[in-house]
């Protein structure tokens, strides 16, 4: 189960029989779906574990039975409700061209305009370096040459950014380079569904003009 790798180790640990009881709070903070409920309650139930919910006591019985197929199927439906209004919101929200991640582009700030959303505004300081990463490489400098002087000037991403950042790689460059958002065009694509694509959304760092020759090259 990728990202659960605590629960992994619970189940390794219920195969070598270190314990014959897993305390939960609620089924719902453990399986995300009838299948998980029903096929690792019975990997667990194969070592000698039993799976025991303090909110939710349900006695070993047929009747007990019944009610945990219930509990998993309401807990289903409500997970399966809450993501489909969280991408119904999302998507809204991308059609008006705001904002949606954690960490912004680099050159820009997401600031919430006290109305749905937050908006991409320039960062100054950030779009210098942005301005001149698309004028080195406009006059031939290759990635390599320019993540070597980035670095001697001592320009780094946001990645790491309490220790003190990363250095410019080619790959991140060459993503900046390629980047559309960079002459104000907003890109989102859901899971599922048609890319959502807004042009003039938001101020631009660098001229279109600039933007397309670097494209060419």
């Amino acid at each position: 189960i990728v990202g659960r790798e605590n629960f992994i180790r619970l189940l390794e640990d219920a195969k070598r029989g270190l314990f014959d009881i897993v305390l939960i709070f609620k089924f719902s903070r453990v399986f995300r779906n009838q299948y998980e409920a029903h096929f690792y309650e019975h990997e667990l139930a194969k070592h000698g574990v039993k799976l025991v919910s303090v909110t939710e006591p349900i006695e070993d019985t047929i009747e007990g039975k019944l009610m945990k197929g219930v509990i998993h199927a309401f807990n289903e439906f409500t997970s399966n409700t809450i993501a489909f209004h969280v991408s119904s919101s999302m998507l809204t929200l991308a059609k008006k061209g705001y904002f949606l991640g954690s960490v912004p582009l680099f050159g820009y700030d997401a600031i919430h305009d006290g109305l749905e959303g937050r908006r991409y505004i320039i960062n100054e300081s950030e779009a210098v370096i942005v301005r001149e990463l698309f004028s080195l490489f406009c006059e031939g400098l290759s990635l390599g040459d320019i993540a070597r002087l980035f670095s001697k000037r001592g320009y780094k991403t946001r990645q790491y950014k309490k220790r003190g950042g990363k250095p410019f790689g080619e790959k991140t460059l060459r993503d900046m380079l390629t980047n559309s958002h960079y002459i104000g065009t907003y890109s989102y694509k859901p899971k599922d569904g048609e890319e959502i694509i807004r042009e003039e959304n938001h101020e631009a760092i660098i001229e279109p003009e600039i933007y397309d020759h670097t494209q060419q090259l």
